[in-house]
């Protein structure tokens, strides 16, 4: 039986060695500053997900969804703004507008709720009164 080597032999020199690694890390540097990488727990299928940034830069280049959607709002925007923005783009986090809506239609209802609750407290008086 023949001897196995774990090593191949194939011999590359140092100088191109050096050339792959640094265009490694070039192609790594242009990945990092045009994409977030957000770690999205929820779901297995797409643990990591990439989100093309608007610019090419170096803030907030790793997130998580998770952090981003337990946290209150404004800390979150005020910590995160490049992060949250392009979330809100993508559609995993609400935009201002949803999130203004949202904020409108639950004040309605415990307006209403509270209406309703006066009114039914006012007959309860009346009716003690009489």
């Amino acid at each position: 039986m023949k001897n196995l080597r774990l090593t191949s032999d194939i011999k590359i020199s140092k100088k191109t060695r050096n050339l792959l690694i640094g265009l490694f890390g070039f192609i790594a540097i242009i990945v990092i500053g045009n994409y977030h990488i957000v770690l999205n727990a929820t779901d297995p299928l797409r643990a990591f997900i990439f989100i093309k940034r608007p610019y090419f830069g170096f803030s907030d280049i790793l997130g998580d969804i998770n952090a981003c959607t337990g946290a209150p709002y404004y800390s979150v925007m005020s910590n995160h703004p490049s992060l949250c923005r392009a979330l809100q783009n993508t559609g995993y986090l609400e935009n201002e507008e949803t999130r203004k809506q949202k904020i409108e239609t639950e004040i309605s209802e415990q307006i209403q709720e509270y209406s309703n609750q006066n009114e039914k407290l006012q007959e309860y008086i009346n009716q003690l009164n009489q």
